[in-house]
This record gives structure tokens, C-alpha cells and sequence, in this order.
């Protein structure tokens, strides 16, 4: 499913760059708004199957997992949140130029995608700022934070870290705290 999300978010920037169609003509005119028609139903459709395929995306990862997560996964309450707020603000974007019975159906499903993220993304893991004293490795700061040593690959996954023996000292660190 993040993938296929991936995909429609690709589409709501399609046609961006479109040649504009002088309308010099009656048919030249009727072929801008037929255009404009095809590019407005490619839009709609993008988002509102991305909205139906982020009701598909897993939020089950614990954040003992969050390790192997990739970047555009859903692995903290932050991301489904901006998640939300990404979908929120393409359905309103839509909304605007919809039609009577469009507008209602955007309405709806604009509704159940931002109750059904909320609520699945409230049982996720938060993101906090840790920074330590001092360059310690990645499984001393794991097992501080965590109690748990094998959390080490999250740190150093999480904030890019070169090297898991030496985080740097100073140096605020993303960390996920168990929701």
C-alpha cells in the first residue's frame, strides 16, 4: 500500500508543466476545457484512491521493528499525522473545484480518512529528542533508553548515524518512546 501511495501522490503533480492551449478558436477552446476536464478527473481519482489505499497501510509496526521500517513507512504517531494532514489538505484541494454530489462523496471519505489515521496512528509510537553527554555507541544509548540493547539498529537507522560505536556526543537524536 505505500507504494500504490506513493504512485497517486505522483499523479496529484501530473500535468503541472502541461502546455497551455491558446484559445483562439471555438474548437481550440472546447479542447482547453476538455484538457482541463481530464487533467481534473486524473487528480480527483488520484486522491481519493490515495485516500482508500492509506486505509490499507499497516500500522501494527512496534517500534522494536522500526529498524527494518522504510522511510516512507508508517512507524510513528508523527508520521500518520502528517500522513492525515497530506491527504486532508489534497481531498480540500479537490473539494474546492468539485461539484454538488463530488463535493458531498469528498466530504465523506475525507471524514472516515481522517477518523480511521487518527485512531490508528494514536496507538503508535511518539518521537522524542534525546541527546547524549557524551560520543557513546548506539547500544549503550539503546539499552539507557530502552533497556533493551537490540534497539541499537533503530538509533542508528533513525538518524543516519555513520558509524553505531560512535554517536556523537552533543547531537539531539530522534527516539521513539513506546506509546
Amino acid at each position: 500500500p505505500i507504494r500504490a501511495f506513493r504512485a497517486y501522490r505522483q499523479i496529484w503533480d501530473a500535468f503541472s508543466g502541461e502546455r497551455e492551449i491558446p484559445q483562439t478558436t471555438p474548437n481550440r477552446i472546447r479542447q482547453a476545457e476538455n484538457q482541463q476536464a481530464v487533467i481534473d478527473l486524473v487528480h480527483r481519482a488520484a486522491a481519493v484512491e490515495a485516500a482508500r489505499t492509506a486505509a490499507a497501510i499497516d500500522f501494527t509496526i512496534s517500534s522494536a521493528a522500526a529498524a527494518t521500517v522504510l522511510p516512507a513507512d508508517i512507524a510513528t504517531y508523527e508520521d500518520a499525522v502528517a500522513l492525515r494532514d497530506e491527504l486532508a489538505e489534497t481531498l480540500d484541494e479537490q473539494m474546492e473545484t468539485a461539484d454538488d454530489s463530488a463535493y458531498v462523496a469528498l466530504t465523506e471519505i475525507r471524514a472516515a480518512m481522517v477518523k480511521d489515521l487518527t485512531t490508528r496512528g494514536a496507538a503508535l509510537a511518539r518521537l522524542s529528542a534525546y541527546t547524549p553527554a557524551a560520543t557513546l555507541p548506539a547500544l549503550v544509548i539503546a539499552h539507557r533508553l530502552y533497556d533493551d540493547p537490540s534497539r541499537d539498529t533503530e538509533i542508528v537507522y533513525r538518524n543516519r548515524i555513520r558509524h553505531p560505536g560512535f554517536v556523537p556526543g552533543g547531537m539531539a537524536l530522534e527516539v521513539l518512546t513506546d506509546a
